[in-house]
């Protein structure tokens, strides 16, 4: 099950790994944002942004996601997407909504002095709780309905991506985004059984993607992490059982291999934390060689930099940097052993 003490956060983390990949992102948010706007948005030109908006004592329960892409005036225009996992639902969402687009249209204006006008933001909430979606989506509703006609009432609306209890075989987007989608939607493990049919036909699909192996292993751990163990190998023994029907690979033993590193490498960091302070070294030493090993195993099945990155951390310079460190503290022990 995912850590009690932080809720929401592998969910943020699987949103973000799978909107971060721009095939995905733009499959998706064509599938769900509404015809008549997807249409004036030029999707080929769509960019991930940097940072967050979100209130600080929040971030354990939303995240966001901020695009660019160019409007087909050839303006920008913003797509800024809020994650909603809280336990309650927020009826107060959209005047949190107005100070985020607040924070967004302040940076575009320190990043764009010269420029007199603003971008649109298009919002979009995906809204994944225990509880359905119920509170309006236009922000003029949060007047009273006799003075909404008068000038100084803002108007605009955020686009709701109802997850909560949504058909999995009404799921969108690529295979990649249409599989996140089922897999937050299944907030109650009420539909497991379902799910462990529909989501083996699209792990071919996603490993013939650009970084499908990375893909892969981030869906696997997702799911390893929510569902457990157990319902984990029963979801392994269906995409390998699909693919010996189908002739088509969704799933390797090094894909197996590079999770199951993954997790002893995130364990192991954890029982070491957890060790006295008077051996430090021998923790720090420890902690080194596991994540060396990780990375080494990684790049010895062929696994791109870019995903040893992401799942593990460490780019070539950390990596680097670590064996320097593990030279020292080698030297170290030597010392104290004489």
């Amino acid at each position: 099950m995912a850590d009690e003490q932080s809720p929401g956060m592998e969910h943020d983390a699987l949103v973000r790994r799978v909107l971060g990949d721009p095939d995905a992102a733009r499959a998706w948010l064509k599938a769900r944002l509404p015809e008549d706007t997807a249409r004036h948005v030029d999707f080929d030109t769509l960019q991930l942004q940097p940072g967050t908006f979100v209130d600080e004592e929040l971030r354990r329960a939303e995240t966001d996601v901020l695009f660019v892409a160019r409007h087909d005036s050839g303006q920008p225009v913003f797509v800024y997407l809020l994650v909603e996992h809280q336990s309650t639902v927020d009826f107060w969402l959209r005047l949190r909504l107005l100070r985020y687009q607040g924070r967004i249209w302040e940076r575009e204006r320190s990043r764009r002095p010269g420029v007199l006008a603003l971008s649109p933001i298009v919002t979009v909430v995906l809204h994944h709780g225990p509880r359905e979606w119920s509170p309006p989506t236009r922000f003029e509703d949060l007047y009273n309905e006799a003075v909404r006609a008068l000038p100084g009432v803002c108007r605009f609306g955020h686009i709701l991506v109802e997850l909560h209890r949504m058909r999995l075989e009404d799921a969108r987007g690529d295979a990649y985004g249409r599989a996140m989608e089922m897999l937050l939607s299944d907030h109650h493990r009420t539909q497991a059984d379902r799910l462990r049919q529909l989501l083996p036909p699209l792990f071919p699909e996603i490993r013939d993607t650009p970084d499908g192996p990375r893909k892969v292993v981030t869906l696997l751990r997702y799911y390893r992490i929510e569902y457990g163990g157990a319902m984990s190998a029963d979801l392994t023994a269906a995409v390998e059982e699909h693919q010996t029907r189908h002739g088509r690979i969704g799933l390797t033993p090094e894909d197996l291999t590079m999770l199951d590193l993954l997790e002893a490498t995130l364990r192991r960091e954890g029982r070491e934390e957890g060790r006295e302070e008077g051996r430090e070294e021998g923790r720090e030493e420890g902690r080194i060689l596991t994540q060396i090993a990780l990375v080494e195993r990684m790049l010895a099945q062929g696994v791109s930099w870019e995903t040893v990155e992401e799942l593990a951390g460490i780019d070539q310079d950390g990596l680097k940097q670590l064996r320097k460190e593990l030279v020292v503290l080698q030297g170290n022990t030597t010392a104290h052993d004489r």
